[in-house]
């Protein structure tokens, strides 16, 4: 399953966005880090969209054992009125 971090780079500290490239956003620079795209397209048949949603639910299952939920690691941010 070809797999992709989506934006390597969080979109503040790439080039065309230079004058925000000192700032911080915890929250973009985490998810750079450790969200990942998967295969979406039309052409993908019904027996690989079932067996990527099989691998990445499995997947997940091991993982929730080795870990604590995501939200364990993020930054408390302040409520939005």
């Amino acid at each position: 399953i070809e797999t992709l971090i989506h934006y390597p780079i969080p979109v503040h500290k790439q080039e065309a966005y230079a004058a925000y490239n000192a700032q911080s956003y915890p929250m973009a620079e985490l998810v750079a880090r450790e969200v990942l795209s998967l295969p979406i397209t039309q052409f993908l048949t019904e027996e690989e969209l079932r067996y990527i949603v099989s691998a990445v639910n499995a997947f997940s299952y091991k993982l929730s054992y080795h870990i604590s939920p995501i939200t364990s690691h993020l930054p408390n941010f302040p409520s939005i009125p």
